[in-house]
């Protein structure tokens, strides 16, 4: 039960619908689109007031895919998706009752500690450089505080097991319109780049190379966040067949799911996340004890992809791996990470040195002409100095452990380890990944993330310590011997 339930009180119900009448009314006056946001805020604030599981339902299901959507649309001023995390957790989470909450662990601490270096660094480094606060710059100070909120929310608005499969189903069937939107992209069809653009902010489609190699971004302003995201949605559909959980979806919509995602990781001609995908799933295959399995679907679904799009793959691989006379570059190493090289060797090492110990917050200097640090580890070092990086490996380290130890088949819930898996191996490759880009800092794959790590450690609510009833005495009836 919510909030609303557990004090069904006349004077609370009437102040409740007098402060959403107030907001309403307020908004009307303002503007009727910004009135039609506060109404579906507000229905949706007492929805998870009675149910806190509706909740976890719209964190789940619309966060990871809205995460790409530019500011500013289709709230002015705000990102869509940091909105609902905020919202959403205060309901969650400032009513939860104590039963309803979940111990905090060393994950939770170390996420914890993250946001407030993040924050405090980022804070003294604009200070001491005299950069003037903004909207933006609070924002920017804040933002891994979204991913706190959303994994907390998430595990304690959804104690039963019923409602987790569903969750997970909403998880996976989200995932159909973003590839669906790469497929609309390949295809070329007549408007789908404009609305993408408009929704995004993305100015990838009017670049010079986008003309001679297109590559999908699906609702997402970059290829990349699109890669990422489904490398998650991928990597737990896969260990959901591969541990023949029931419950969440059937075996043919899961391979589905799986086919048409692994179509839209194609397009975005990630090849990062598509070898992260390879060795994770291998990892999982023989973690699971069904490699058989994995190998014979595996092969049928990359069999269909290769006779459809091989010849884009074949594309990319040449443009990645092309040496052109004069460039003095290998031509075993890509020219993508040649050119991050160069970018961190003459432009981001120089800066980091000078600032080791605290950065820059996220304002980055005059001295960086390109303003992508194109690594994870590049991004925090600059940002906050060595001090932020090893909080962040700390927390995901963190994670790992956390997951390692969930993965344990113990209990009758196959969802529970598989979900497990899937996420220790997610965050071993990150670590991997997150050289090349910043995938935990973007959106796309770590809003999927948390959004499953949420859904896993809600399954902590079956395993919560119960304290040992104690049996009350009863009178004997055989009347004591004398």
């Amino acid at each position: 039960m919510g909030w609303l339930d557990r004090h069904p009180s006349g004077i609370v119900i009437m102040g409740v619908a007098l402060t959403a009448s107030i907001s309403v009314g307020a908004a009307v006056a303002l503007k009727p689109k910004v009135a039609v946001m506060v109404v579906l805020v507000v229905a949706g604030a007492l929805a998870v007031l009675r149910r806190p599981a509706v909740g976890g339902y719209l964190l789940v299901g619309l966060v990871p895919i809205t995460s790409g959507l530019r500011s500013g649309f289709p709230i002015p001023g705000f990102r869509l998706s940091e909105v609902m995390i905020g919202a959403l957790s205060v309901a969650i989470l400032l009513p939860a009752s104590a039963r309803q909450s979940l111990r905090w662990r060393a994950l939770d601490w170390f996420l914890l500690a993250y946001v407030v270096v993040a924050a405090g660094i980022g804070a003294y480094s604009l200070h001491h450089d005299g950069v003037a606060l903004s909207g933006s710059v609070i924002g920017s100070l804040f933002g891994p505080l979204q991913f706190l909120l959303l994994y907390r929310a998430v595990a304690v608005s959804l104690p039963l097991r019923s409602q987790r499969n569903i969750a997970l189903r909403l998880l996976l069937l989200a995932s159909i319109p973003v590839s669906l939107i790469a497929l609309a992209q390949q295809l070329r069809i007549s408007g789908i780049n404009t609305f993408v653009s408009n929704i995004t902010g993305s100015t990838v489609f009017s670049g010079y190379g986008y003309g001679l190699f297109a590559r999908a971004t699906g609702p997402f302003d970059h290829w990349t966040p699109l890669a990422g995201y489904l490398l998650v949605i991928l990597l737990v559909g896969i260990s959901l067949l591969l541990h023949g959980v029931d419950g969440v979806l059937s075996r043919r919509s899961m391979l589905m799911i799986v086919a048409l995602d692994a179509l839209g990781l194609l397009l975005s001609a990630e090849l990062s996340a598509m070898v992260a995908l390879v060795l994770t799933g291998l990892a999982l295959g023989l973690w699971s004890g069904r490699l058989k399995f994995l190998i014979r679907w595996g092969l049928l679904v990359v069999l269909l992809l290769a006779a459809s799009f091989g010849s884009y793959l074949q594309e990319r691989l040449n443009t990645e791996f092309y040496n052109s006379a004069g460039t003095g570059r290998s031509a075993f190493v890509p020219q993508t990470i040649q050119f991050r090289f160069n970018i961190w060797t003459q432009q981001y090492f120089p800066a980091i040195r000078a600032h080791l110990l605290s950065g820059y917050g996220p304002v980055l200097p005059n001295s960086i002409v390109w303003q992508y640090p194109e690594s994870q580890y590049v991004t925090f070092l600059m940002w906050g100095g060595i001090p932020l990086l090893v909080v962040f490996v700390a927390a995901m380290w963190a994670l790992f452990a956390r997951a390692r130890t969930m993965a344990r088949p113990e209990g009758d819930d196959p969802a529970r380890w598989a979900m497990a898996r899937a996420v220790a191996l997610l965050v071993a490759a990150t670590y991997l990944i997150d050289s090349i880009y910043p995938y935990m800092t973007s959106g796309g794959l770590p809003q999927a993330l948390w959004v499953l790590v949420g859904i896993l450690v809600a399954t902590e609510h079956e395993f919560r310590a119960v304290k040992p009833v104690k049996p009350r005495a009863v009178p004997s009836v055989v009347p004591a011997l004398t």
